[in-house]
């Protein structure tokens, strides 16, 4: 799906209803602005993750999907945060006794101080496999039914390897589908530990 948090997301979809063919047929040739695009996936999150597991029921019961072998990989998905910004859990405690103090001077003070935080709290720093450098990323793993080529399953994590990733994503299939015949993974993601809970 064109669905992240990052608001870059919602900007490459607004440019993608004037420059792409299967967007433009979807947004009905209309062209709604990036805040709007946010505010709509913000809003209707809940009703999206039902409709995914609807559109799998309809292509279930027309004869598209049939759910035998499915295929599992995983990406990197870059971070909205800066590996600069992150900090060891010590090193946290140790700015978080200097911001305390320094609060507790501004209030003595009188005076108001704003402080954002424009790290992806959730993110972590992942080797990126394309150039090998360290990077702010998610773990982003799918589940594809190889017969009609439907995405039937999703997970994302902070992990910076596959290894523990097979499970989730399978874990993510709903089960109103059923369950998977088989399923075949990257040589990344198949370790004998994982396939103990599949």
């Amino acid at each position: 799906m064109a669905m992240r948090r990052v608001c870059g997301v919602s900007r490459k979809i607004e440019r993608a209803t004037y420059e792409a063919v299967p967007f433009r047929f979807i947004a009905g040739n209309q062209h709604p602005d990036h805040d709007t695009l946010a505010t709509f996936r913000r809003t209707f999150l809940l009703e999206l993750k039902d409709l995914f597991v609807q559109v799998l029921l309809l292509a279930q019961e027309a004869g598209v999907l049939k759910l035998g072998t499915i295929s599992l990989d995983g990406t990197k998905i870059h971070a909205d945060a800066s590996k600069h910004n992150a900090v060891s859990y010590k090193r946290l405690l140790e700015l978080e006794t200097q911001l305390r103090a320094e609060i507790e001077e501004l209030f003595r003070l009188s005076e108001q101080s704003d402080q954002y935080n424009f790290t992806d709290p959730q993110s972590r720093i992942m080797k990126n496999p394309t150039d090998a450098a360290f990077e702010q990323d998610y773990n982003a793993q799918v589940a594809v039914d190889q017969g009609s080529l439907l995405i039937v399953g999703w997970a994302l994590s902070n992990h910076p390897n596959d290894s523990q990733e097979a499970e989730p994503t399978l874990a993510a299939i709903p089960s109103a589908i059923g369950m998977p015949e088989a399923a075949a993974t990257s040589c990344r993601v198949c370790w004998p530990r994982d396939l103990d809970g599949v």
